[in-house]
């Protein structure tokens, strides 16, 4: 399933077996490398914490999890705390283009439930105007000024024939009479 972030945002975490409520999914962590979602911030229920994507048993209208005791601090997490302490973030950085020019910042992405990996991000130019999405593969380097992608492919325009310089069809094939 391909679900982007915004309508994440408020699903419900529950326990498998019992269908006890852990929290609401408010944010996301990626690693700025491989592009994989690495978990997601919960809150509510009682408890703060952080959900591992290994954690996820299945993802529907609510995220199931093996046990509400998954959910945690992110700094229990040794592999994690340079990807949390790192500058170098998607969501809400700068988009620019190897040219240098500012595409917006990163509003949303989507990502894929089966493998948690980062399909598209979405930039936003202003307050209320989305930018063209783009793909995960038009992503170059992220750094901590901002996401570089790809220039994007000027189609070159097609030289139109002018009306003198055009032939008939029938000039070209023989076309035969009807009778």
């Amino acid at each position: 399933m391909h679900v982007r972030l915004s309508t994440c945002r408020g699903m419900a975490v529950l326990e498998e077996g019992t269908q006890d409520f852990c929290g609401w999914i408010h944010g996301i962590l990626l690693h700025p490398e491989t592009g994989k979602v690495e978990g997601f911030s919960v809150g509510g229920g009682g408890r703060e914490g952080f959900l591992s994507r290994d954690d996820v048993v299945r993802w529907g209208k609510c995220v199931w999890v093996r046990s509400v005791h998954v959910l945690g601090p992110l700094e229990d997490i040794v592999r994690l705390r340079t990807i949390a302490g790192d500058s170098r973030h998607i969501l809400g950085q700068r988009i620019r283009t190897e040219s240098g020019r500012n595409l917006g910042k990163c509003a949303d992405v989507q990502f894929s439930t089966g493998s948690f990996e980062l399909e598209w991000i979405f930039p936003r130019k202003l307050f209320l105007f989305w930018g063209t999405a783009l793909p995960r593969s038009e992503i170059i380097e992220v750094t901590s000024a901002a996401i570089i992608v790809r220039d994007p492919i000027v189609p070159k325009k097609e030289k139109i024939m002018s009306p003198k310089d055009s032939v008939r069809l029938e000039e070209l094939v023989e076309v035969p009479k009807p009778s």
